[in-house]
């Protein structure tokens, strides 16, 4: 019985990261990456701590960072200035392990 209680609990969660993660799209669609990554890694903390942070839900929120990532990177590397890469520059830190 525990053990089903604790799969549904982790469906929970997996769909409630899911949702998260579209959350996170969105932002990102709307020029808004700051939020993006916060939105990103608030789902992918709740699978951690539902013990899913490595499985496939997880890979689908981290999927979100890396596009968050690239988005900024990209306009780094090309030297394009714009609203969003300042924002998301003041905005985020991010260590990279």
């Amino acid at each position: 019985m525990r053990e089903a209680a604790a799969s549904l609990a982790q469906d929970a969660v997996a769909v409630k990261a899911l949702a998260l993660r579209d959350q996170a799209l969105a932002a990102l669609d709307a020029g808004d990456p700051v939020a993006a990554l916060a939105v990103a890694d608030e789902g992918l903390a709740a699978l951690e701590a539902a013990g899913l942070g490595n499985g496939p839900d997880a890979a689908a929120v981290l999927a979100i960072i890396l596009t968050w990532w690239r988005r900024v990177t990209r306009w780094t590397c090309t030297g394009q200035r714009d609203a969003s890469r300042d924002k998301a520059q003041r905005g985020v830190h991010v260590d990279i392990v």
